[in-house]
């Protein structure tokens, strides 16, 4: 099989296997959303953004860089997953006690303080979150072998989901619920390090020079991913100091929904990003088609999913939460936009850290985190969660732009008729999704066919491409792998098709 059919089928395994997960997640939201109601669902979405800014200490950027040299030097992947493990312990327990202490600190009541306990131990365990189980992902990652990693996630998931409904049905309290939900990660946890030592030594290591060189590389993402989870949710912290749990509620109830929707560049990037870290060094030359393919990939979900949840904001939320929750319908409307934007925004920022030009991503993310916490000082006092969703849909379509400029030249002779077709298959999905007569349910897959349907009349989709995609869902032939072109080769192969 060739290199993009690799990459593209490993895609569509994480894909597959996160949309899997974000429909349980979905489904398990709907429930508690309904059963907690708006304030207690706004107290519940406010530790959960809480902890994750601390579980970010947990990472430290080194999930990247992890991946990254371990690509480019397959030979010394045991020492660097001994001291990346060595790192990721140390920082957990650390980030664990901080987020405590800081709660403790503030004034919260102790109840909250509990919440905030559980909550933390999924820096541990989760399959969520950059959690120190993470760092078993990153050989199955290097290797486009993410199967493993997926079933277990989803297998997680399926528990997770399983417990939090039966907690719901016996009527526990918000903290029994987030106990339930770590026991549930617990055998997935387990499971993942059992089948990484088949493949790695997993023995935690010292070697000062190790573990500083992985730290001097990583801490620019891990303040960049820092300041990425600022702009992206310091929103959630800022409505429930000065609007309450309940504009939390009705605010986070949009953005659990919208925030599903990232599964699709995560999951191309997790394929990408090795690839791409080999052709920085090996091949530059070939990085320009390789961006112009995946942009124009990465479009083709972007457009439709922000036309889509333009149109059909009100029934999504109408389905999921039900009338207590409507006054989202239109939070959902504009950060369906600031998603499709954070897609492109994915992908190019991405490209800079494969390009060891984390310290550029690192300004940009400080940058957009600035301009995100200063809208919304300005409006969420006026406008409350509509200040809010207005200043998330700026701050990531600032952050694009500024990538676009940042890698211009990377992509010159970029051909914008592929993207002129895709948004005009967009607009006649959107048209006939809003003309239906079949309400939700059948209003999907009359956009699905609508939108490949003028795909494909307009041929925004180059034969080779659309064969690239089908062998990588298992249809059409897969292709033997060609031996002796090199990655040099390989790569023109990904870039030109």
């Amino acid at each position: 099989m060739n290199v993009g059919a690799r990459i593209f089928r490993n895609s569509a395994v994480l894909l597959g296997g996160q949309a899997t997960e974000r429909v349980l997640r979905l489904v398990v939201m709907a429930v508690l959303a309904r059963y907690l109601g708006r304030t207690s669902f706004g107290l519940y979405a406010f530790v959960l953004t809480y902890v994750e800014f601390f579980h970010l200490l947990t990472d430290l950027g080194l999930q990247t860089i992890l991946v990254r040299e371990m690509a480019r030097d397959p030979d010394r992947a045991d020492e660097l997953m001994g001291s990346a493990l060595t790192l990721k312990l140390i920082a957990a327990v650390v980030s664990t006690a901080l987020a405590l202490l800081v709660i403790r600190w503030t004034g919260y009541p102790a109840s909250t303080g509990v919440l905030v306990g559980w909550t933390a131990l999924g820096l541990f365990l989760s399959f969520r979150l950059s959690s120190v189980r993470q760092v078993f992902d990153s050989i199955f990652q290097v290797r486009l072998e993410m199967r493993t990693p997926v079933a277990l996630g989803v297998g997680s998931e399926v528990l997770s989901a399983v417990g939090l409904l039966a907690a719901v049905w016996w009527k526990l309290d918000l903290a029994a619920i987030l106990a339930v939900q770590n026991l549930a990660y617990l055998p997935g946890a387990v499971g993942l390090v059992r089948l990484t030592k088949q493949k790695i030594s997993l023995r935690p290591q010292w070697s000062g020079k190790t573990l500083w060189n992985l730290l001097k590389e990583s801490y620019p993402i891990g303040l960049s991913n820092l300041f990425t989870l600022a702009y992206v949710k310091l929103d959630i912290l800022m409505l429930s100091a000065m609007r309450g749990d309940e504009a939390v509620g009705i605010y986070a109830a949009a953005y659990k929904l919208t925030g599903s929707l990232t599964i699709f560049p995560t999951a191309l990037l997790a394929s990408l990003f090795p690839l791409m870290s080999q052709y920085a060094r090996a091949a530059p030359d070939v990085l320009p088609r390789l961006f112009h393919r995946s942009l124009n990939v990465i479009l083709m979900a972007a457009l439709p999913l922000a036309v889509g949840g333009t149109v059909l904001a009100r029934e999504i939320i109408d389905l999921v939460y039900g009338d207590r929750f409507a006054q989202a319908a239109l939070i959902f409307r504009v950060l369906s936009w600031a998603v499709a934007f954070s897609f492109i925004s994915y992908l190019l920022t991405s490209a800079l850290n494969a390009m060891d030009r984390q310290r550029i991503y690192l300004g940009l993310t400080a940058s957009m985190t600035a301009l995100n916490v200063l809208l919304n000082l300005l409006w969420i006092p006026r406008y409350g969660f509509m200040g809010a969703a207005v200043a998330t849909l700026i701050t990531e379509a600032a952050l694009m732009l500024m990538c676009v400029r940042i890698l211009a030249p990377h992509l010159k002779g970029y051909d914008l008729m592929p993207v002129l077709k895709v948004a005009l298959s967009a607009g006649v999905m959107g048209a006939a999704v809003w003309f239906s007569p079949f309400g939700l349910l059948g209003a999907v897959p009359v956009a699905i066919v609508v939108y490949v349907g003028c795909l494909v009349a307009l041929r925004a989709v180059s034969r080779e491409e659309w064969e690239t995609y089908l062998t990588a869902v298992g249809f059409g032939a897969g292709g033997a792998g060609r031996s002796g072109a090199g990655r040099k080769a390989e790569a023109a192969r990904v870039g030109g098709g």
